[in-house]
């Protein structure tokens, strides 16, 4: 009845207002992207700035090498990081990574969330790379549009006979729906739209 914030311990603050008799309101529950703000600048202080830095982090905190970072797993590194999160402060940070909501947080949620969204100039480029990619001019790409773009010959399973260039291709394409399918529970089509792009 102490853990006010339902960290799993009770804090100094909860205590002292129990014993006090004053409550402590569900307001002072922290905001999730205040927090990643934070967690940004301090995991950049310490030279994550860049994806060889944030995959580097995202290692240490994986105790199991399972390619993914379970509760206990955030938490500890969180802890051990020594980056100044309360255990109520971590818990919303794992929320908002568990982006699609299965107890454990993959590398590419954890990326996403950390890197942020794209800058205008970045939105641009990638949008003309899209329409490049294009070629039917459609509005999204299938694999008629890859193949005239993307050379699957001299891929290493095309070349040891353990795929064709087609799967190859399917491959790539896929690459593009799979992040943004995981992050919103949709089914794969192999047809890339420019938001999934």
């Amino acid at each position: 009845m102490y853990d006010v914030d339902g960290s799993g311990s009770v804090s100094y603050k909860e205590f002292a207002a129990s014993v006090c008799g004053k409550s402590v309101t569900s307001s002072t529950a922290p905001n999730a992207q205040d927090l990643l703000e934070r967690l940004r600048k301090k995991l950049k202080s310490r030279g994550a700035h860049g994806m060889i830095g944030l995959a580097r982090n995202f290692k240490i905190m994986d105790d199991n090498h399972s390619l993914n970072l379970d509760k206990y797993e955030f938490s500890k590194a969180m802890t051990d990081f020594m980056l100044g999160f309360s255990q109520g402060e971590i818990n919303a940070l794992f929320s908002l990574f568990d982006s699609n909501k299965n107890g454990l947080i993959e590398y590419d949620e954890f990326l996403r969330e950390i890197r942020g969204p794209m800058n205008q100039v970045r939105t641009e480029l990638v949008s003309k790379a899209f329409e490049k990619m294009d070629k039917d001019g459609n509005g999204h790409l299938d694999i008629r549009d890859i193949e005239g773009v993307y050379n699957g010959k001299f891929h290493p399973d095309v070349i040891a006979g353990k795929k064709t260039e087609r799967q190859v291709l399917q491959e790539f394409l896929s690459t593009f729906e799979q992040h943004h399918n995981n992050r919103n529970s949709n089914a794969a089509d192999s047809i890339v739209t420019r938001e999934e792009f």
